[in-house]
């Protein structure tokens, strides 16, 4: 689940930043909560940042259940970008900074990295897990589990993965 919105998220580059989500989040938070009403969820994993564990906050008192916060989870870090308007400074994410990190922060491939180590330690009993999490952090997360599927996700959207066995050594970031 990607967080609900937030003032900022759609129009600067919001990666680090501890933004909370606005009404139409909130409201997004509640609709997440509606929409996995009869999932059989057993934990909830969200990033350390307010606003996916604000997302996630609904669903987990309706389950009675903690939300876990997982640094691994949190958005990729913009470095010098950070808070700069969308408008003034394009960004190619996949050709530029797939492995060479952006001035200050982190490349593609360090979030990689990061979102394997969290998925590595993933309970392998069966379970239902709720993840929220961040645009880049859950698209990666998406490439790592399902190589050759392209998820762009917008806020409060859920995505539903169903796994056998999660892969191990998945260090590298596939073509996303």
């Amino acid at each position: 689940v990607r967080h609900g919105e937030t003032d900022g998220n759609r129009i600067s580059y919001i990666g680090r930043s501890d933004l909370a989500l606005n009404a139409v989040g909130l409201r997004q938070a509640e609709m997440v909560k509606e929409g996995l009403r009869d999932a059989p969820i057993s934990l909830i994993y969200a990033s350390p940042l307010q606003r996916a564990r604000q997302t996630a906050q609904p669903l987990a008192l309706a389950r009675g259940l903690p939300v876990i916060a997982d640094p691994d989870l949190m958005e990729i870090d913009f470095g010098t970008l950070e808070g700069k308007a969308k408008s003034q400074q394009s960004l190619s994410l996949r050709q530029a900074h797939l492995t060479e990190p952006l001035p200050g922060g982190e490349s593609l491939a360090q979030v990689g990295a990061r979102v394997a180590r969290f998925l590595e330690r993933l309970p392998r009993a069966p379970a239902h897990v709720a993840i929220f999490g961040h645009y880049w952090s859950l698209r990666v997360l998406c490439a790592l589990l399902q190589p050759g599927q392209s998820y762009k996700p917008g806020n409060g959207e859920v995505l539903t993965l169903t796994l056998d066995q999660i892969p191990s050594g998945m260090m590298t970031v596939p073509v996303l």
